[in-house]
């Protein structure tokens, strides 16, 4: 993974196979799950983690997953104070989506006294945890909106569809995962064709695509519970939004981590997948608190997130539109096709990436990223 962005064509290969790998698991886990809680109950659902977990761990403990060793160090008390204000975040949007006010009073002042921390040892800091290059690109601040857009569309609809299936349609565990097949199926088998059009048009217009499927799939949603509607229109609706998430992520992730200055392309990966965590955690607060009107609302509010990510996405590719293109070059798989580069070409000052001691990321060698 670490590799991805050195040629699109080869980074693209790996993600869709890395996408289509948990994208199986995905699709096989709401029928396993279904079906260990109507024949063995709901706390199978945990036990079964165990020999899972058993068995990757002795997959990865010998010397065939390998990783090689970057030069830069890590900034232990700046990696722990994020993690206290991610953990604190979520804890208070979890309170106050669960309207627990005496426990949500304090998670806040502890993740705003994390969060000060953070910034002071970030601005102190040799190794930051927040690479600043990356985030004064407006591209990859979209990237990262959208990635959160997916997640909260995606773990909010797991949150608040099974409620609606379970107690509208009266539909058991089995027959509940069943309907998530129409969701689910395409993370297995899309990837591979979605890494087929990065190599070829890079990343933009899959995600354009994936972010206005996952938009109309909520919409579709939406629609079909406001009116009424069968199965067969919350079908059409999942899988818009299966479709949608296995066109966005596996783009997302060969875009932002191919962007990444050498020796950054695991703190880049991390912020990402932190950023995704936080938007299911609101997700489910905020599409979990909905449902207490109407589950058509918690999808609605799912079809604007996406939109507003789309609209992001869509003026941050604008405003780099007129930044002269790259030259090819060739590359281990053959010519690199012409590109822009995502990270800034120059600083206020007038200083290049190079002046200020930060290596240039493999978007500015030549690779077709966005």
């Amino acid at each position: 993974m670490t590799g991805v962005g050195r040629t699109v064509g080869i980074g693209a290969g790996a993600v869709s196979a890395w996408a289509a790998t948990s994208g199986a698991a995905v699709a096989t886990g709401p029928l396993a799950g279904g079906a260990l809680v109507e024949w063995a109950g709901w706390r199978a659902v945990f036990l079964v983690n165990v020999p899972i977990g058993t068995a990757v761990l002795a997959l990865t403990a010998g010397r065939a997953v390998a990783c090689p060793r970057g030069r830069r160090r890590i900034d232990w008390p700046a990696q722990l104070a994020a993690a206290a204000a991610l953990a604190l975040l979520t804890d208070a949007l979890i309170a106050a989506g669960a309207q627990a006010w005496a426990h949500a009073a304090w998670s806040p002042a502890g993740f705003g006294a994390s969060a000060v921390a953070l910034g002071r040892l970030e601005r102190r800091s040799q190794a930051p945890v927040l690479n600043r290059a990356l985030l004064r690109s407006a591209r990859v601040r979209a990237g990262l909106l959208a990635g959160a857009a997916v997640n909260f569309a995606l773990t909010g609809g797991l949150f608040v569809l099974p409620l609606l299936l379970q107690e509208r349609w009266h539909l058991g565990p089995l027959q509940t995962g069943l309907a998530f097949l129409p969701l689910t199926v395409p993370f297995a088998v899309n990837p591979p064709f979605t890494g087929r059009i990065v190599a070829r048009v890079g990343t933009r217009a899959p995600i354009l695509a994936g972010l206005a499927l996952l938009t109309g799939g909520a919409a579709v949603l939406a629609g079909t519970v406001f009116a009424g509607g069968g199965y067969v229109w919350l079908a059409v609706g999942l899988l818009m939004t299966g479709f949608g998430v296995s066109y966005v992520l596996p783009a997302l992730v060969a875009a932002v981590i191919g962007v990444a200055p050498e020796g950054t392309a695991g703190a880049v990966g991390g912020l990402l997948n932190a950023v995704r965590q936080v938007g299911a955690t609101l997700g489910v607060v905020v599409m979990g608190a909905a449902v207490a009107v109407d589950t058509g609302w918690a999808l609605m509010a799912s079809a604007v997130v996406c939109a507003v990510a789309w609209r992001a996405f869509a003026q941050a590719g604008r405003v780099g539109a007129t930044a002269p293109a790259a030259r090819i070059e060739p590359g281990p798989a053959g010519p690199v096709l012409p590109t822009r580069s995502v990270l800034p070409a120059r600083h206020g000052d007038g200083d290049t990436e190079a002046d200020h001691g930060e290596p240039a990321g493999p978007a500015d060698q030549g690779q077709p990223l966005w």
